[in-house]
């Protein structure tokens, strides 16, 4: 385990709490997933390096068509800058799938 680990999920479990939210994606590359999973099936989700400017995030998102994806992709970043504790980063939201909400009723009165 990585020292950033513990930071990586406590940003998954930021992410799962925000509203819209409705899965957390690998934001690795597949190959660093793959060997990542090989070594620990438990490996967070979200990305976090240390580099000579500081942190950066990665984090991949599903959301939920019920309001604005640019709206809960925001939301997830405040949630990700409350779990860094104010810790200085680059952070990338990819807004990965978008998943009609059963509730919604859409263009033509559709369900």
């Amino acid at each position: 385990m990585s020292d950033l680990e513990p930071l990586a999920r406590r940003v998954d479990d930021a992410l799962r709490a925000v509203d819209g939210v409705v899965d957390v994606y690998a934001a690795r590359p597949l190959a660093a997933r793959v060997l990542r999973t090989t070594l620990d099936a438990d490996a967070p989700l979200s990305a976090v390096t240390e580099n000579t400017d500081g942190l950066t995030v990665e984090v991949s998102i599903g959301v939920t068509d019920a309001s604005p994806s640019v709206d809960t992709a925001r939301r997830a970043a405040i949630a990700v800058g409350e779990a860094l504790g104010g810790t200085p980063a680059s952070l990338t939201v990819r807004v990965s799938r978008v998943v009609r909400d059963a509730g919604a009723v859409g263009a033509g009165g559709v369900a």
